[in-house]
């Protein structure tokens, strides 16, 4: 099984479940994933998301599902 560790300011709550927006293809998108633990800095993502995948830290009230991306910093 992957675990990724990945920063907890790019968590969000989705209803009752844990999700991070991803950017792909200038666009961002919500993906779904398991949270097998957290600390105050990182949380270990065991599903929903690819190695390659880029996590938009920090996202915005504003953004949604399909919401065409500038990125800023990288």
């Amino acid at each position: 099984m992957l675990k990724m560790l990945d920063p907890i300011g790019a968590l969000l709550r989705d209803r009752d479940q844990w999700a991070v927006f991803v950017a792909a293809d200038g666009r961002a998108q919500k993906r779904r994933v398991k949270v097998g633990g957290r600390t105050a800095s990182e949380a270990w993502i065991e599903a929903g998301l690819a190695s390659a995948e880029r996590v938009i830290v920090y996202p915005s009230d504003t953004l949604a599902d399909g919401k065409r991306l500038k990125v800023v910093r990288q």
